[in-house]
């Protein structure tokens, strides 16, 4: 399961290699050629530790500028559908914490057949909590293997 996971990750990670090259980036991740991501606390005492942390797969940010920032979330088909909570809490924190950016990105990577039903959700978290200006990129499995071929 884990390397299903660390593969959409890989995705982002190549998606941000190939579209940003000008960029010079300080990646960290859960892949093991990164940093690990930092853990944030969320306070909510009406749910268990692990519930308390919300942070992103990937985290790419500018070394030269804090405000170009790229946070890569990659979700398996099995994580999406069993647990519409986590991902929209997610959601909800990314856009919050990317809303205060120059250059917010959230590029999200999953399979392909869910596609659709993220870009919508996206949608409606940018309306939701008035982050217009963060771009969203959503990429699939299908899209990278057909980018390498």
């Amino acid at each position: 399961m884990q390397d299903e996971h660390n593969f959409y990750i890989e995705i982002i990670h190549a998606f941000i290699k190939k579209n940003f090259p000008e960029k010079k980036l300080y990646f960290s991740s859960d892949l093991d050629c990164h940093d690990n991501v930092e853990r944030i606390p969320i306070p909510n005492p009406k749910k268990p530790p692990p519930e308390l942390i919300k942070i992103p797969d990937l985290v790419a940010e500018e070394i030269d500028n804090h405000h170009f920032t790229i946070f890569g979330e990659a979700k398996t088909f099995k994580d999406f559908i069993n647990d519409p909570l986590r991902v929209n809490s997610q959601l909800d924190y990314y856009f919050n914490r990317l809303k205060y950016k120059n250059s917010g990105i959230l590029i999200y990577s999953l399979p392909h057949t869910l596609k659709n039903k993220v870009t919508n959700l996206i949608i409606k978290k940018k309306e939701d909590w008035n982050t217009h200006k963060v771009k969203h990129i959503v990429i699939t499995d299908l899209e990278h293997t057909e980018a390498i071929i």
